[in-house]
Parts: structure tokens; C-alpha cells; sequence
């Protein structure tokens, strides 16, 4: 496993910018579960 992508999350966090990781290995209905994310 590769934690490349926190590293290029970190680089706009850096400058100010928010960053959210969603971690969605294993999940089957990965659409429903971003939607119920962007609606919190």
C-alpha cells in the first residue's frame, strides 16, 4: 500500500487549502456514500 496520495493532499493543506480523504476500498456503492458525504 501506497500512501502517495497523502502526500499530494498535504501539498494544498499546506497553502491553506482544505482536503478531505475518503477512504472507499471495499465499499459497493461508492456513489451513495460520496452523495451522503457531500450532503454533511
Amino acid at each position: 500500500m501506497t500512501l502517495g496520495f497523502l502526500k499530494i493532499a498535504a501539498m494544498p493543506e499546506n497553502t491553506g487549502v482544505a482536503v478531505d480523504i475518503l477512504d472507499l476500498s471495499g465499499v459497493e456503492n461508492i456513489e451513495q456514500v460520496v452523495h451522503l458525504y457531500e450532503t454533511t
